[in-house]
Parts: C-alpha cells; sequence; structure tokens
C-alpha cells in the first residue's frame, strides 16, 4: 500500500489562495464596505425622519384643539347676552332706534 495523501479539490483553505486574492479584489471589497456604509446612514436618515413627522403629527393634532377651543370661545363671547353683559359696568344702553341712514343729494 502506497501512503499517498489525497487532496479533496472541492475544499477551499484560503491558505492555497495566498494573499494575493485580496490585493486582486480590494476594489470590489472597497465598494461593498461604501455600500454597506450608505446602507445603514440611509437607514438612520428615514428613522430620524419617522420620529420627525410623527412628533409633527402631535404638535399638529395639539394645535388643531386650540383653534378649536379658542374659536368656540370666540363663537360664544360674541353673542349678544355675552356682549351686553360685557357692557353693563359701562353703563352703555341698547339702541331702541333703528339707525338711519342720511343721504345727500347732489346740486
Amino acid at each position: 500500500m502506497e501512503n499517498t495523501q489525497k487532496t479533496n479539490p472541492k475544499k477551499f483553505v484560503f491558505g492555497q489562495m495566498g494573499p494575493g486574492i485580496l490585493v486582486r479584489n480590494l476594489n470590489f471589497l472597497a465598494v461593498l464596505c461604501f455600500l454597506a456604509i450608505m446602507h445603514i446612514a440611509n437607514a438612520h436618515v428615514a428613522e430620524s425622519k419617522v420620529r420627525s413627522i410623527y412628533k409633527l403629527k402631535s404638535e399638529l393634532k395639539e394645535l388643531r384643539w386650540q383653534y378649536m377651543t379658542l374659536q368656540s370661545d370666540v363663537m360664544y363671547n360674541s353673542t349678544y347676552s355675552q356682549i351686553s353683559k360685557k357692557v353693563l359696568p359701562l353703563e352703555l344702553e341698547m339702541a331702541i332706534k333703528v339707525p338711519r341712514k342720511i343721504m345727500m343729494t347732489e346740486r
């Protein structure tokens, strides 16, 4: 029997290829690293935009409620009964006669 060592051709051993494989594919590895960094940066930017959109939506909702509250207060305070209550200390009276329109005639 012969004592021969058989090598498996399908088995990949990095040492057999040598450091030349890294040098030959350095451009490809640089592009892959650049794309990975861009992907991570894009994910961070998108997440920060989603957070700011959520914050602005909640702020808009709060401002809308404030607007509706102020609008209802103005509507209530502009009613005839509320106005008459507010001018009571000034001793103003309600007009009994309807205002008249003054017309000028041309000569």
